[in-house]
């Protein structure tokens, strides 16, 4: 047997419905935003990471490229060292043998 619907009953249970639906759309929307929220959060800490590493990567290939240096300039600074004092020595020869020897030719 079928019941008549009562129209009293139908209104004060839209009323519920409604908040209900209102619920669901809104958790919808705040998951939404919360993983937007977290996916935002995930790139900035990557970005954050990739700029971390490219900076001590680029301090190690500074410091490699100055270890690399210093040798070299070590070795060119006793090289004109040595030039200087090979140039002094010659000036101290020369000087000391001038006067001492003639060159005549006939």
């Amino acid at each position: 047997m079928v019941r008549p619907i009562d129209v009293q009953q139908v209104i004060l249970q839209t009323n519920a419905i409604e908040k209900v639906q209102q619920v669901q759309q809104q958790h919808s929307r705040v998951q939404q935003e919360y993983l937007g929220l977290q996916l935002k959060a995930e790139k900035n800490l990557a970005e954050k990471r990739v700029k971390e590493t490219a900076e001590a990567e680029k301090s190690e290939i500074r410091d490699r490229e100055k270890d690399k240096k210093r040798p070299l300039a070590r070795q060119e600074d006793e090289r004109s060292r040595k030039d200087n004092q090979k140039g002094v020595i010659e000036k101290e020869i020369e000087s000391e043998s001038m006067g001492r020897f003639i060159d005549i030719k006939v």
